[in-house]
């Protein structure tokens, strides 16, 4: 018999999986995206390389904060549908583990 805190464990394995690869996704553009703002703001003047970096990366986790809720919505997206194809879902419904 399989207790529940196991398939809970499981449950939270998958979960993480998806928010981690939402998360990475995310910060890569928000990391793009910061670096041609930066520019764009500072083009008619010079900054040196390691300025210009500091400000992209100060930048990221006001940004990541803002986008928190859409990452973790698409990571719940992402879940039930890894869950939907394998036919977990149904299998959990039906034994009447909750979700």
């Amino acid at each position: 018999m399989i207790r529940l805190s196991t398939i809970n464990g499981y449950q939270l394995k998958v979960f993480a999986v998806q928010l981690l690869k939402v998360s990475s996704v995310l910060l890569i553009l928000l990391f793009i995206s910061s670096a041609f703002d930066t520019t764009q703001k500072y083009k008619s003047i010079y900054i040196s390389p390691a300025d210009f970096w500091l400000l992209i990366i100060y930048k990221i986790p006001y940004l990541f904060c803002e986008l928190a809720s859409a990452s973790c919505f698409l990571s719940t997206i992402l879940f039930f549908q890894t869950f939907r194809k394998s036919r977990e879902l149904i299998i959990m419904l039906s034994n009447g583990i909750p979700l």
